[in-house]
């Protein structure tokens, strides 16, 4: 007999392929962008997420509750798969997990293209419309990303250590 936590998280993976198809398939000139994005990632904030939960006792919820915990855990690693995208390019990084990186293997305009689009995917849910603390929690780790990613770049470019209080 399989191992109940093996089962669920075959079944989050599944679900969390079919959550990911379905946000990208919404941008239709750009969805195989998006899809080439996120097919390499391994998943682990959201596979983290899940696991937490189920520590704790949690379980998995059903139907409808279920389809929109997934479609959220996509949101994350959409916003996830962006940050890296991003993240390679003001580092000038060329590989990621042994693969030609993003902007390597689609060039630069459609990584950033592909990245805005995953950011805006990201909030622009029903979730996000009546939930104000989803959404100002997405906007403030979209904010702290772009500062962290300006002070990486700042501080390869200068040399210069980041002063205390701006951390």
């Amino acid at each position: 007999m399989k191992d109940p936590r093996e089962m669920w998280l075959t079944k989050y993976q599944e679900q969390l392929a079919d959550a990911l198809e379905e946000l990208a398939t919404r941008e239709h000139a750009l969805s195989f962008l998006v899809r080439d994005a996120v097919a390499h990632g391994r998943k682990i904030r959201s596979v983290l997420a899940l696991n937490l939960l189920n520590w704790n006792g949690w379980n998995v919820p059903q139907d409808e509750e279920e389809e929109d915990m997934f479609s959220d855990l996509a949101r994350v690693e959409l916003l996830h798969s962006a940050s890296c995208i991003i993240d390679d390019i003001i580092d000038g990084d060329t590989v990621r997990r042994g693969l030609p990186s993003f902007h390597v293997r689609n060039g630069l305009p459609q990584a950033l293209l592909a990245s805005l689009l995953m950011t805006v995917l990201s909030v622009d849910s029903p979730h996000c419309a009546y939930n104000k603390r989803m959404a100002t929690d997405i906007f403030r780790m979209v904010r702290e990303t772009i500062v962290g990613e300006d002070w990486d770049s700042f501080l390869v470019t200068s040399a210069t250590e980041c002063p205390i209080d701006l951390i």
